[in-house]
């Protein structure tokens, strides 16, 4: 069955669900509903699956997941039971409606990790021991890397100093180029500053986007206190290799489609990109250099502030690899307020968005915000440095979101913002230090699971100082740092929503906070020595990242000390997977934009055969000052060739882009992303196309 009949199928039965035929009031046995299958993104599948009765919440949801054609089936993270939780309960969401908001009656949960361009079976099995049962499966397929593929006609764009050759058609200013714009065109901006504030009137198509690409330093100047360039209602769009300048906001893109910013630079704004609607799908932002205006981030105040780097709202969209900084909010989904309720509403919550691999830092509030966002919200490898608050989450709207292997190094007030009675919340492998606690937050957060992160902060105060009005919540397998000179002052943990009322609780060790509360029986106290290269920081005093390693050190007590966790556990290199956002001995993550192919690799098209897809063995190999790779594809799509090191650490972009079907050639001179000679040794190159790879080992002698 495809995606779309089942859409179709599901959205019948949640009408009829709606319309009255529903699980009688006070049954506890489950009776499955709709499902929704979230948008594929690169990596990740997300799914929903609404049902009614189930009021003891004890309905639960096993998710396994295959690539098509393989035999075993893999275990996911089973889907969180999403029950009817009441958020919102302290303000009104900017006025949007009054009253608190329950979340639905639904499980719900991702696949994380997955390959770009793939087809996955997912398999859902849905059970409860007072009754109820259904099993789901359906063959999805991740979305692709977008690539622009050869315009059908390009549009010279000149800035008013250019003194060279033109070719034709040329147009003098953007906006006549945009005016004359068609599906499929190519509209290439030459070097030099070119009058910003323009609007684009025309959408591309799938297989005919409008592509808007700079060249060498072509900069488009937005006016003092408008808007740089609009994209509203716009769909099929690729903006590339572009240096937008000043203006209020560089990008404004409301209701936008399958919106592709790739490789820019953005810089001297209040706002970066900016879509709070709700119509908004298929983003796809990567590689760019954002910065706002702002000169400091301490003190906290709002004069003259920046607003937010990168602003979205809507499903399926992916930002990962920016680098964003001097902002308010450096990346955030955007305040939209509630969601909307009804049958039309649950295809307008905010769903299936993928923040990763983003270099974060000099926030003046909230490094990464997840505010307003309802389910399969997934935060995986960014870094966050000098923020006030490492990450939002007030509220969230049932969940779940998932926050994977982060970094989060030098925030004042603490690591995660729980606040407003968010519901959901999926905290696994991260590290933070901090000046203040170790972990301090409103104690309002429900349905929440911690497992394998380091928590450690600077202040002579509780470690933590927070709770969960919700029995569901569990914290385990976490690393603690003692911070207050009082021995009996290590944590304050309260499970009735107040830190003063009768349910407030102190604890002097883990066992005591174990004893109590039944959180924390396999956690440990953890200090600043556990890790490489790291010191507490001072409050406000900005730090680089390449002067702190959070890599753990060789015998530091979080080293096998978390927990195997299904399709979140990536790498265990020892007898379990370490606490923290580092495996010891695995790569790290890359952070920010990465690098671009290397210009001394000379890539040769041979011809149009190619009947499969191949990656032939370089010869000759071993080589010494270069080698060449022939590979064949059997179809037009977009491709990557990259060399990896054999701990699996990436060396060398050879090809990266868009290709036509055919036989191609590819020579390379042994040299890294940064032009530096290779040492002598293995390296594997990596061909990916169509969600197929394939890969050759190479022998380097110097």
């Amino acid at each position: 069955m495809s995606i779309f009949r089942w859409t179709f199928l599901t959205l019948s039965l949640f009408s009829t669900a709606l319309l009255g035929q529903q699980a009688p009031a006070g049954q506890n046995a489950v009776v499955p509903g709709a499902i929704r299958i979230d948008p594929p993104t690169l990596h990740s599948i997300g799914v929903r699956w609404y049902v009614e009765g189930d009021d003891n919440g004890d309905a639960v949801c096993t998710l396994a997941y295959r690539a098509e054609g393989a035999e075993t089936w893999l275990q996911g993270q089973p889907l969180l039971r999403v029950n009817r939780e009441t958020v919102d309960r302290d303000f009104d969401s900017y006025g949007t409606n009054s009253g608190i908001y329950t979340v639905g009656n639904l499980l719900a949960g991702s696949v994380l990790f997955l390959q770009p361009d793939t087809d996955y079976q997912i398999r859902l099995q849905l059970s409860d021991p007072d009754g109820g049962q259904g099993e789901f499966t359906e063959t999805v397929r991740t979305r692709a890397v977008p690539y622009a593929p050869p315009p059908r006609r390009t549009l010279h764009v000149y800035p008013p100093d250019f003194s060279g050759a033109r070719q034709e058609p040329a147009f003098a200013t953007v906006q006549s180029a945009f005016d004359g714009a068609r599906p499929g065109d190519l509209l290439l901006l030459y070097p030099g500053d070119h009058a910003g504030g323009v609007a684009l009137a025309t959408s591309g198509t799938a297989t005919a986007p409008i592509t808007i690409r700079g060249v060498g330093q072509a900069r488009l100047v937005g006016p003092a206190d408008g808007v740089n360039l609009a994209l509203d209602d716009r769909a099929h769009v690729f903006v590339e290799e572009l240096v937008l300048s000043g203006g209020r906001m560089a990008i404004r893109a409301q209701r936008a489609r399958y919106l592709t910013v790739r490789g820019c630079t953005i810089e001297d704004v209040k706002f970066g990109l900016y879509n709070d609607r709700a119509e908004s799908t298929h983003w796809y932002i990567a590689d760019n250099t954002i910065t706002g205006i702002d000169e400091h981030w301490v003190p906290r105040n709002q004069d003259d502030a920046a607003e937010t780097g990168i602003n979205v709202f809507g499903r399926g969209h992916v930002v990962e690899y920016n680098r964003i900084s001097r902002f308010w909010d450096c990346l955030a989904i955007a305040d939209f307020g509630r969601p909307p309720g009804g049958i039309e509403g649950i295809d307008r919550h905010c769903v299936a968005i993928d923040f990763n691999n983003n270099d974060l830092a000099r926030a003046r509030d909230d490094l990464l915000e997840t505010d307003f966002g309802s389910h399969n919200i997934r935060v995986w490898d960014n870094r966050l440095f000098n923020g006030h608050m490492g990450c939002s989450v007030q509220p969230l709207y049932g969940g779940p979101v998932y926050f994977v292997g982060n970094a989060i190094y030098g925030f004042i007030a603490s690591p995660f913002k729980l606040h407003n009675w968010p519901a959901g919340i999926l905290l696994f492998n991260n590290t933070s230090i901090g000046s203040g606690k170790a972990f301090g937050s409103a104690p309002l957060w429900q349905n929440a699971t911690f497992r394998n992160n380091l928590f450690l902060g600077a202040e002579d105060n509780y470690s933590m100082e927070s709770g969960s009005p919700d029995s569901r919540t569990s914290l385990d397998y976490n690393g603690w740092s003692r911070q207050s000179n009082d021995p009996g002052r290590f944590i304050k943990f309260t499970d009735d929503g107040t830190l003063t009322g009768a349910s407030q609780f102190r604890f002097a060790t883990l066992a005591d906070f174990y004893a109590g509360t039944g959180n924390g029986e396999h956690s440990i106290e953890v200090d600043i020595g556990v890790f490489e290269q790291a010191a507490y920081p001072e409050a406000g005093v900005s730090y680089e990242p390449e002067a702190v390693d959070l890599q753990l050190r060789d015998g530091a007590g979080p080293v096998d000390a978390g927990v195997v966790l299904a399709n979140i556990t990536r790498q265990v290199n020892g007898a379990a997977p370490d606490m923290g956002a580092y495996e010891r001995g695995a790569p790290l993550p890359h952070f920010g934009p990465r690098p671009r192919p290397l210009e001394t690799v000379v890539e040769e098209w041979v011809d149009e055969a190619g009947d499969a897809f191949v990656l032939r063995q370089n010869a000759p190999n071993p080589f010494n000052s270069s080698t060449v790779l022939a590979f064949e594809l059997a179809a037009d799509g977009g491709i990557e060739l990259v060399v990896y090191n054999m701990a699996g650490q990436q060396q060398a972009v050879l090809v990266q882009g868009w290709r036509r079907a055919g036989a191609y050639r590819v020579q390379w001179d042994g040299r890294d992303d940064e032009g530096r000679p290779l040492a002598s040794g293995a390296y594997v190159v990596l061909l990916q196309a169509g969600g197929q790879v394939q890969e050759r080992v190479l022998m380097l002698v110097r």
